[in-house]
């Protein structure tokens, strides 16, 4: 797995892992839901669920900024460029609309926006204006195999400690 360190505003040191073209991660929440496509048709609107390392919770942030699900051969895209617009499984093109960033406090940012979701469970994702809230924050854990892996149930799990 590849691996990325990112230092937050607040001085914390994060690992990502899985980040690359070909390694598998799931994408989850601080409250520990995993970003999920219940079903691999283009269309099907994302969501979170709770983790349970199924392929509709595999994801790969390949290096052209795509949010890539191998189980479906498709990716994340936001349907437009506007607050509350929800983010949805698409045939994979390139354009703006699936061009996913990274940021240093664990925000993923699509065409200005920030991925955002319910603290509460099996609620819809969408892309919103970036306010630093804790349902803007993302984390990238390695996809295990078999039954998966459960990734941490808050961010001091995933935050290193500095030297």
């Amino acid at each position: 797995f590849g691996e990325l360190y990112v230092a937050g505003l607040t001085g914390a040191i994060y690992r990502v892992v899985g980040t690359g073209d070909t390694a598998q991660s799931q994408v989850s929440t601080l409250s520990g839901q995993c970003l999920h496509a219940h079903s691999p048709a283009a269309g099907a609107a994302l969501s979170t669920w709770p983790c349970i390392g199924g392929d509709g919770q595999r994801w790969v942030l390949r290096a052209d900024g795509s949010l890539y699900n191998p189980a479906a051969d498709r990716c994340a895209a936001v349907d437009a460029a506007t607050h509350g617009t929800a983010i949805r499984l698409q045939d994979c093109t390139g354009l703006p609309a699936q061009q996913f960033s990274a940021t240093q406090d664990n925000e993923l940012r699509v065409r200005g926006l920030c991925v955002d979701h319910s603290r509460r469970m099996r609620r819809g994702v969408q892309a919103s204006t970036c306010t630093g809230i804790d349902s803007q924050v993302w984390l990238l854990t390695p996809a295990g195999e078999g039954t998966g892996v459960t990734p941490p149930r808050n961010a001091l799990d995933t935050r290193l400690k500095r030297p």
